[in-house]
């Protein structure tokens, strides 16, 4: 018996378990064994039946729309976020708490994703193989 149709979406509970599967999962595969019974089929046979969902113009629409979804939400996280680290590093500049206000600004820099340089090596050796002398054209004399 085939599962009850969403009258919104168009896709029974298996398919729409499928497509939020489709967000997280690693393979459509992999997103098919999460909803379906897949533990006595074979790996193309998985394959052939995750395929044929995604061939079906409502799951992938569907997909597409969780996509957005998600990302709207993901945005508006940052935007928030962002906003609110802000505000700490002004407060604390208007208080005179330059580390604070240092630590904010570092802190959204590692948020975003933004890295700092990393610092110089104290000391850098260069090994200029035994002929090195020829290199620098003189011999350099030891004290």
């Amino acid at each position: 018996m085939a599962g009850a149709v969403n009258k919104k979406t168009g896709l029974t509970l298996k398919q729409e378990m499928f497509c939020r599967a489709m967000l997280t999962a690693k393979t459509q595969a992999a997103a098919y064994r999460k909803c379906y019974e897949a533990a006595d089929m074979l790996s193309t046979s998985v394959d052939v039946a995750a395929c044929k969902l995604m061939a079906d113009a409502k799951i992938k629409q569907r997909i597409e729309t969780l996509r957005e979804r998600m990302q709207a939400a993901s945005d508006c996280t940052l935007v928030t976020i962002v906003n609110e680290i802000d505000a700490l590093q002004r407060s604390a500049l208007r208080e005179g708490q330059f580390t604070p206000a240092l630590n904010a600004i570092l802190q959204k820099a590692k948020f975003l994703g933004i890295n700092a340089p990393p610092p110089p090596p104290e000391e850098i050796k260069i090994n200029l193989g035994p002929n090195w002398e020829s290199l620098i054209g003189r011999k350099i004399e030891d004290d």
